[in-house]
């Protein structure tokens, strides 16, 4: 190339390059691929101290979902079917006056005895373990609906009694297939571009976001949030909930995140999600109660050899390096002399 033609072109370069790091707008909805797939690790953290009737009680519970999201089919809107599979549910509670308890769905498992309630409540939460089930997904990430195996598999999770832990029902499933795909603007936005999002967080409580878009490059995104969190309004058809919130206040409410998302195959790199609030709330013939929570939600990619691996035996820290057993000694005869003659 002519040396002037390449002085002349050098500046435009300059001008051309950050457009897309700077001001131009991106379009980042999801264009699913059909047959992509993604192994993820859904990890939650939950603490909270809560004081009743003049005692304080701490628990605590850590519970990992193995998912394997799976692109099945796209109509002529983009709307993608996916199917996920929860590959394994494995984790540990620490309940107040109950005890530990320790669980992963890979392990065989018996029934729980009579009167054992961590074992019960354990059972419960691996409920969906090894099960499949479908939703409708549109090209902002969110489901739009669930499939006739989704509706029977949160049907198959109800009853129990009060032993069952609401772990599958329709919010839940949708997070699981929304968090694969990650909160995406619905129109071409610009690095540093905002819009709201709301989330339900469980146990009646809501947050309010505002999402930014942070980072664009031609292999992800990433997009953060910082917001409170409130008491989520009910419907009076909402017969369902827990009865602690009909009196709630939620103060202190705080939530923020983080989540990164491949440009390549549409899923999520890596997330996170965390809240905390206090609430006080009053209890028919228990009086007044108030509960400090915190949650943490991370999501990271993994792989099938991964998911299905069984956790090593742990070796006796004076246990021999060398499996074979040490042979006796062999105890020497001394020789008898005989005398000179």
């Amino acid at each position: 190339m002519n040396p002037r033609s390449l002085a002349s072109l050098f500046p435009l370069l300059c001008l051309t390059a950050p457009v897309f790091a700077q001001g131009g707008e991106v379009d980042l909805r999801l264009v699913p691929k059909k047959d992509a797939s993604v192994w993820l690790l859904r990890e939650m953290k939950q603490s909270q101290t809560m004081e009743m009737m003049g005692q304080q009680m701490e628990s605590e519970n850590n519970v990992t979902h193995t998912l394997h999201v799976t692109v099945k089919e796209i109509d002529d809107k983009g709307v993608a079917t996916v199917e996920t599979k929860i590959v394994r549910i494995v984790g540990n509670m620490s309940l107040p006056q109950l005890g530990d308890v320790e669980f992963d769905s890979l392990e065989p498992q018996e029934e729980p005895e009579e009167g054992d309630i961590p074992s019960m409540i354990a059972k419960s939460v691996m409920a969906g373990a090894g099960k499949t089930f479908g939703t409708k997904v549109d090209q902002n990430g969110r489901v739009v609906e669930l499939m006739a195996d989704a509706k029977e598999l949160i049907d198959s999770a109800k009853g129990g009694g009060a032993m069952r832990m609401p772990t599958l029902d329709e919010s839940t499933l949708k997070q699981m297939v929304e968090s694969a795909f990650g909160n995406r603007p619905e129109k071409p936005t610009a690095i540093g571009g905002k819009w709201p999002h709301s989330k339900k967080e469980g146990s009646g409580a809501e947050s309010k976001l505002e999402l930014t878009l942070a980072k664009v490059d031609a292999d992800a995104f990433e997009i953060t949030g910082a917001g409170t969190v409130e008491k989520a309004a009910t419907s009076p058809d909402d017969k369902g909930g827990n009865p602690m919130m009909k009196n709630a206040k939620i103060k202190n409410g705080k939530v923020a995140g983080t989540v990164r998302v491949s440009r390549q195959d549409g899923f999520v790199v890596d997330a996170k999600h965390d809240v905390s609030m206090d609430m006080e709330t009053s209890i028919p013939q228990m009086g007044e109660m108030t509960m400090e929570m915190k949650s943490s939600v991370t999501m990271k990619r993994t792989t099938a050899e991964a998911a299905t691996a069984k956790k090593a035996a742990a070796k006796p820290a004076d246990a021999p390096k060398d499996d074979k057993k040490a042979e006796p000694k062999e105890e020497k005869k001394e020789e008898k002399k005989e005398p000179p003659k």
